[in-house]
């Protein structure tokens, strides 16, 4: 028997959670998707509408950025790459 494919359903709350820390870092819609296996379309839709975003994963975006940052992990903006 073949694995079935997830199709239709909504994003897990640590995909939203992936979602936004990777937008955040500077990762574009289409480069998330091809890391997470979804559709462009899907990460789009989910990173626009902010109601999706409760209180809860908020709190857990901000924990990972700041241990991101912590680390230096994190992309320096102000800094041009050649």
């Amino acid at each position: 028997m073949t694995k079935r494919k997830r199709r239709n359903l909504p994003p897990t709350e640590e995909e939203l959670i992936i979602f936004k820390v990777w937008s955040d870092m500077g990762l574009t819609a289409n480069a998330i998707a091809v890391k997470m296996g979804r559709d462009p379309k899907t990460i789009r839709k989910y990173l626009l509408w902010q109601n999706y975003f409760n209180d809860y994963i908020k709190t857990i975006v901000e924990m990972v950025e700041d241990s991101y940052k912590e680390e230096g992990r994190w992309p320096d903006k102000k800094r041009k790459t050649n």
